[in-house]
């Protein structure tokens, strides 16, 4: 009783979709056709799928009377012939038309094409790149640490930073170039039409390192590129011997990842150029461009190699010590209101004890400085006003937030204090809330990485402690 009533149906929907029923075509010029039956045809073609839809039967395959029969035999919506490389399908027409076999049709774009082997090398080309990049990093901080008389100061403004601003900048339009899809430009097939989706340039090429790589440094370089400029422009210094090393290591491996994607882009040429339906005309130039803008970037690295070859330390021993001789102290000493800064400064940013200060004869003692600063991380130095009398050890200091330090004076002669007053003039400046990346050394010679503008000074009377020299002198006697 129930297939009686499901033929009748079948059978009505059949009469009444006759003059009414509408099928979905593909051809040029027409959208729709008017038939009882609507047929779907997929083709595999070396060059792509095709696709036809129409109101046309196979004779060979599917005809207007046995997809009927087929439809009432199945009792599905439609009914589909395959083989290796072509389905047929057919189903009844409907108002409104509709493509028959919808589930059929490939219409898969951009990442949902990527085989699993094409997704797989292209993780591990992003990740296997990272972990260079963070050794590359780690190599370049312990190169700064390792090696401080290197680290040169460089402009805002220098050659130097212009050709890192200018590789991240190239770099990026190279990656945006290679990820932005593009369609392949077909003729129409005489089976029907191409199925055209979106493509990415990395799903033209088979699975393998070498696409991956090429595809992964633009992104990857970038980040590391951008970041070193970053770090370079924050601290005004780059360790010339690191940055001379990633240099000529990028030089070395850039040639290595993009060299077998150019070839590939002209044999891709050459092949674009025989008989067929399909052109990749836009890939192509897209990859072109690509390589251009990557040719352009490597001729920057050549001249960033160049300038950190050209760069010289920032100063010579001969300024160095001038800026630390007792006329150039003497000098501070006549031209500050010293008095005024102690008492300012002091009580803000550092702590000095003990007052006053006395040495013995041929003696040491220790005075210490406290760091006031919750946050912020000090550069200090001591300085004599006479030589010979008293030594200092050590001179320079990087203070931590709210640490201590301790420096030893020497009186180192037997002679009679000289009629001149002994001072100790104590120098220093805020240098943010991170210790800095260079030494203690380099924040004292010039150029300065903070202008003088922004130290302050301090002036500590020394005084020797005679009863001390007594007391030997009687020892002696």
């Amino acid at each position: 009783m129930h297939k009686i009533i499901v033929f009748f149906s079948l059978c009505v929907s059949i009469l009444s979709s006759d003059p009414l029923g509408r099928c979905v075509i593909n051809k040029f010029g027409n959208d729709q056709c008017q038939s009882s039956v609507c047929f779907s045809h997929f083709h595999t073609t070396s060059e792509g799928d095709v696709e036809r839809f129409d109101c046309a039967d196979e004779p060979t395959k599917l005809t207007n009377s046995s997809c009927l029969e087929l439809l009432h035999r199945t009792q599905q919506e439609s009914v589909c012939l395959e083989d290796d490389k072509e389905t047929h399908c057919c189903c009844l027409s409907s108002l409104p038309a509709r493509i028959c076999a919808q589930d059929h049709r490939k219409t898969a774009e951009l990442s949902g094409l990527w085989t699993f082997g094409q997704m797989l090398y292209f993780i591990f080309g992003h990740f296997g790149l990272c972990v260079v990049v963070c050794l590359l990093a780690v190599f370049y901080k312990y190169t700064v640490r390792i090696w401080p008389v290197d680290n040169v100061n460089v402009a805002e403004d220098s050659r130097l930073m212009m050709v890192f601003l200018g590789k991240t900048a190239f770099l990026l339009l190279s990656f945006i170039t290679i990820y932005f899809p593009f369609r392949k430009t077909c003729m129409n097939h005489p089976k029907g039409v191409f199925v055209n989706p979106q493509l990415f340039l990395y799903q033209i090429f088979d699975a393998g390192m070498a696409p991956s790589l090429y595809f992964s440094f633009p992104l990857v370089f970038f980040v590391f590129d951008f970041s070193f400029y970053i770090h370079i422009r924050i601290t005004r210094v780059i360790n010339r011997s690191g940055g001379l090393a990633i240099s000529v290591f990028k030089l070395l491996t850039v040639p290595l990842f993009v060299y077998e994607t150019f070839l590939s882009t002209f044999a891709l040429w050459s092949k674009d150029r025989q008989p067929g339906y399909c052109r990749f005309n836009g890939a192509i130039w897209q990859l072109m461009c690509s390589h251009i803008l990557i040719v352009v970037y490597y001729i920057l690295l050549i001249f960033q190699t160049i300038l950190l070859c050209q760069l010289e330390r920032d100063f010579d021993e001969s300024q160095q010590s001038s800026e630390e001789t007792p006329s150039h102290v003497a000098t501070l000493l006549s031209t500050q209101s010293t008095e005024t800064r102690i008492e300012s400064y002091s009580s803000e940013m550092i702590y000095i004890y003990p007052r006053p200060f006395h040495v013995p004869r041929l003696g040491l003692s220790v005075l210490n400085v406290k760091s006031n600063q919750k946050s912020e991380w000090l550069a200090l130095r001591a300085l004599l006003s006479t030589t010979g009398f008293y030594k200092v050890y050590p001179s320079k200091f990087l203070i931590p937030p709210g640490k201590e330090i301790s420096i030893e004076v020497e009186q180192c002669t037997r002679a009679d204090s000289p009629t001149v007053h002994h001072n100790l003039l104590i120098e220093w400046f805020s240098i943010g809330p991170n210790p800095p990346s260079v030494d203690s050394q380099r924040l004292w010679n010039k150029p300065y990485l903070v202008p003088q503008t922004q130290w302050h000074y301090f002036v500590l009377p020394i005084y020797v402690d005679e009863s001390t020299n007594s007391q030997l002198t009687s020892e002696l006697e």
